[in-house]
């Protein structure tokens, strides 16, 4: 008996490393069959009555589409207007949910804090067209990105991005990727964001039996943020009784950070995952109007 469990061990090992040293991305179990579930939010607000194209008016405050570069997919899009500011934030959502769901709350953190803010509907999400997928959201906010900066004249260094939970896998690969041209973003927020996706499921299920090196991670934030211009401020929350995303994801993410000497600011909560806007959006609200008017 113990010689087959001896076996099946080192059996599992050597199927790791082989994994490990002859694939990047073709692995037994893929971790989007529980990160992406756009089946949820079932078109919580108006499909968009354009889809914007060099000249078009009225921009601000309306929902458009913009289409993603070389595919035929279009997404949708919020723009919510304040006039007294020139800077934009770029919202990536959660993951059971869509941008009309966040509307309401993110209008009021507009006024509060007196900025832009930019919604944009993942592939496959709601009205917008496609399939997600790691790839597909980070075209996405890349397209957003895009649209701010070439359609709409925004500057770089005006513009910041938010990611909650899911939307922190997205918001961390632009970061470093415009890092990697040189271009240096206003700052970067996170909202109850994983370390990895994986990391979040270690122990529960499925997942309890299968090695890590046989599922394929994806959103690799923890070091997608040592990528990151040093010059990029960052600003966490994390809620302490979070039950998707447990606290401690945000907290070696923040120690990670202070260690490599990063301006980072992590602010704890009490709340869970989905309650930190219902519970403690005064919070929330104060510290994102003095991290992007410093």
């Amino acid at each position: 008996m113990y010689l087959i469990f001896a076996a099946a061990a080192l059996a599992s090992v050597a199927l790791n490393v082989y994994v490990q040293k002859n694939t990047k991305r073709q692995t037994l179990i893929d971790i989007s069959m529980i990160l992406f579930q756009p089946q949820f939010p079932v078109n919580s607000y108006r499909r968009p009555n354009y889809i914007f194209s060099t000249g078009s008016q009225h921009v601000k405050d309306s929902f458009y589409y913009l289409k993603v570069k070389d595919t035929e997919e279009s997404i949708a899009c919020h723009y919510i207007s304040n006039d007294q500011s020139n800077k934009v934030l770029i919202f990536s959502h959660g993951n059971a949910e869509d941008i009309g769901q966040n509307v309401s709350w993110l209008k009021v953190l507009a006024r509060e804090a007196n900025i832009n803010i930019f919604l944009y509907e993942y592939e496959g999400y709601s009205h917008s067209t496609g399939t997600p997928s790691e790839a597909a959201l980070e075209r996405d906010i890349t397209t957003a990105y895009n649209h701010l900066r070439d359609d709409l004249k925004v500057k770089s260094e005006d513009i910041y991005l938010f990611g909650r939970s899911l939307g922190g896998g997205p918001t961390v690969y632009l970061g470093r990727t415009l890092s990697e041209k040189k271009e240096v973003l206003g700052g970067i927020i996170l909202m109850c964001t994983f370390t990895s996706p994986i990391q979040t499921q270690i122990g529960k299920g499925l997942y309890s039996f299968v090695p890590s090196l046989l599922v394929r991670d994806m959103f690799d934030n923890f070091n997608g943020l040592k990528q990151v211009d040093q010059k990029v401020p960052l600003l966490m929350f994390h809620g302490r009784n979070d039950e998707i995303v447990p606290y401690h994801h945000g907290e070696e993410m923040y120690e990670m950070l202070k260690g490599l000497g990063r301006l980072v600011k992590f602010v704890p909560l009490e709340s869970g995952h989905n309650d930190i806007i219902s519970r403690q959006h005064e919070t929330v609200f104060e510290e994102i109007k003095d991290f992007v008017n410093k």
